[in-house]
């Protein structure tokens, strides 16, 4: 769970490694982290540091650094603070090709399965998990469990707060959340640019609402309720870099690629 003596907002690096077409034109990793000191230092085209090049974050993890790894240490506890009736938001941040889908999608696989681990655990209290996937993409909110119905509109509301209308939402189990998930990836905006084969130009955010009381309790007293919110952001560099056309040109006037 997190600590509330703590920041309730963290920000962390995940280097990524060479990929293949890297390799090819013998690129090199431009950045030394130093995980002791959660920094990282630029590197110049001599592999020295560059000066003024530092940066310090909070958790910061070299390329070699598993999936596992970077779950366990800043997304595990929002996880559980979220079945402890803390609203919790995770999302990845980059430029396209930087990992933000490889990274959240092993992050949700992990987070999923340890929340219906838990609730297996806890057989005192009755547990009700729900989820919503949505995408925003030029600014337009799209439902992917049903794409067809149109654009969405946020609401505010004094009992529900700010909130997506007509947004699909359903009871699930730990199959049934991986079950969705293999359809709405399915229906999410993509396009291949020049850094990318294939790369997310939306903003995708996976929604799940936990809700549970205490069996003793049969009037919804001892109630927890928390949103778990897992977000993928489209990214987030200049056009000439990823060489975009078309549609994907319309979000702004060509200065970042879809910063909604």
């Amino acid at each position: 769970m997190i600590d509330p003596n703590e920041e309730s907002i963290s920000v962390s690096i995940r280097v990524r490694p060479l990929n293949e077409r890297e390799l090819k034109q013998n690129q090199y990793v431009s950045w030394e982290t130093d995980r002791a000191k959660n920094s990282l230092v630029q590197l110049d085209d001599d592999l020295n540091k560059m000066k003024g090049g530092c940066f310090s974050y909070d958790r910061v993890f070299a390329a070699e650094a598993s999936t596992e790894e970077v779950y366990t240490s800043i997304a595990q506890p929002v996880i559980q603070s979220a079945l402890e009736g803390v609203n919790g938001t995770i999302f990845a941040y980059g430029q396209t090709s930087s990992g933000k889908t490889y990274s959240m999608s092993g992050i949700i696989r992990q987070a999923v399965a340890e929340i219906f681990a838990r609730i297996t655990e806890t057989p005192d209290r009755k547990y009700t998990v729900k989820m919503s996937h949505m995408e925003i993409y030029n600014e337009v909110i799209i439902d992917l469990m049903n794409p067809h119905s149109g654009s969405l509109k946020v609401h505010e509301d004094l009992t529900k707060g700010i909130y997506v209308g007509n947004l699909t939402e359903v009871e699930v189990d730990e199959a049934k959340v991986f079950q969705i998930l293999r359809e709405t990836e399915k229906n999410r905006t993509v396009g291949k640019t020049a850094m990318n084969k294939e790369s997310s130009r939306s903003h995708s955010i996976l929604r799940i609402v936990i809700s549970s009381e205490h069996h003793q309790f049969s009037e919804g007293k001892a109630g927890l309720q928390a949103s778990l919110n897992m977000v993928d952001l489209a990214g987030s560099e200049r056009c000439s870099q990823t060489k975009s056309q078309g549609l994907r040109l319309k979000v702004t006037p060509c200065e970042y690629t879809n910063i909604s």
